[in-house]
């Protein structure tokens, strides 16, 4: 009985943060946003097939797998979310905290072919390496 309660109460606060965060977002853009979410949430992972196996559609997985790719292609996602991550985020700031953002590397030694990727110096092993830039 309680964790049915804990878990209505927890899907309802990810839903008005959801709902928050995509405002002004086409309706399929936004049914998107709350399968993905609660994708995550249900495989405990962000891999694509996972997050598609959990949402356990009447449908053939590579399909839902296929509509939730071409979904996450959306620019209109990626700019809308960037700015309202931005707006919701920056109410919760006061004018003395401290913002800190970790603008460092992720190595990719073995990628050749990726957006971003570059040659980038590593101090700690003191070579150049594959890296996508921060």
């Amino acid at each position: 009985m309680q964790s049915s309660k804990v878990h209505a109460r927890l899907k309802a606060q990810l839903t008005k943060f959801a709902l928050a965060l995509t405002e002004g977002l086409s309706q399929p853009l936004r049914n998107f946003r709350a399968e993905m979410l609660f994708g995550i949430q249900a495989s405990e992972d962000v891999k694509l097939s996972n997050i598609a196996r959990s949402l356990k559609e009447a449908i053939p997985l590579i399909k839902t797998e296929d509509r939730l790719s071409r979904n996450l292609k959306a620019v209109e996602l990626e700019s809308r979310l960037s700015e309202r991550l931005a707006e919701l985020g920056s109410g919760r700031l006061e004018t003395n905290d401290v913002l800190c953002l970790d603008l460092s590397d992720v190595r990719k030694e073995y990628a050749e072919k990726r957006q971003y990727l570059d040659q980038v110096w590593d101090g700690a092993r003191v070579e150049y390496t594959r890296a996508i830039g921060g």
